[in-house]
């Protein structure tokens, strides 16, 4: 059979053949758009990744103004005070009154070789063994402000029991409110519950 000329077809009505080169056209097309998509992806990657970079050197330096700013050197000097306090010898035995003078006083009105002497004196608190504390999947998977939010809840509502007299609800709410403290210096908050022994448990509901 001859095959028809373009004029041919055109004469009869009938459409053009596909081109034999079709398929290729249409990969190189493909090839093409795939390409593009992912020098996007790149480049929105790469976007992001400077832009994040650009907002931790803003983070540290706005932390260095604030560290040399007379507020910063405050909150420096009570931060080294209230580690020097935990870490007394004195303190082992007695971490609910030490962590109530970490958050009560600094060096000017309580050094720590004073407080080590009024930690000294004191009977040995009654340490009931407990579970360790451990950090449930709950906990691993909430953000940290969700659960600095239900710590400050849980402070509020021991604080409101220690005042009505209760020594264990007073007890918890230093804890808890020296994890805090802890926190916002930069630790983990479950972990620093969990160093304190807080029951996360309770944090959590």
């Amino acid at each position: 059979m001859t095959d028809l000329t373009a004029e041919d077809r055109a004469a009869l009505g009938l459409p053009e053949p596909p081109s034999p080169y079709a398929g290729v056209f249409a990969a190189v097309h493909a090839g093409h758009h795939a390409d593009g998509a992912r020098q996007l992806e790149a480049q929105h990657q790469e976007q992001q990744r400077r832009i994040a970079a650009r907002n931790a050197a803003k983070a540290a330096a706005d932390r260095q103004a604030f560290l040399a700013s007379p507020a910063g050197k405050a909150e420096q000097q009570r931060r080294e005070y209230r580690h020097a306090i935990m870490g007394l010898p004195e303190a082992q035995e007695h971490a609910d009154a030490a962590i109530l003078l970490a958050l009560t006083h600094d060096a000017n009105s309580l050094p720590p070789e004073r407080a080590a002497l009024i930690l000294g004196g004191l009977p040995a608190e009654n340490l009931e063994p407990s579970e360790p504390q451990t950090i449930s999947q709950e906990t691993a998977d909430m953000s940290e402000p969700t659960l600095k939010r239900r710590a400050e809840i849980r402070l509020a509502a021991l604080s409101h029991r220690a005042d009505l007299g209760d020594h264990a609800a007073r007890s918890e709410a230093n804890k808890i409110s020296y994890a805090l403290k802890l926190a916002a210096e930069g630790m983990n908050l479950a972990a620093a519950c969990q160093q304190l022994g807080v029951d996360l448990s309770k944090i959590q509901n």
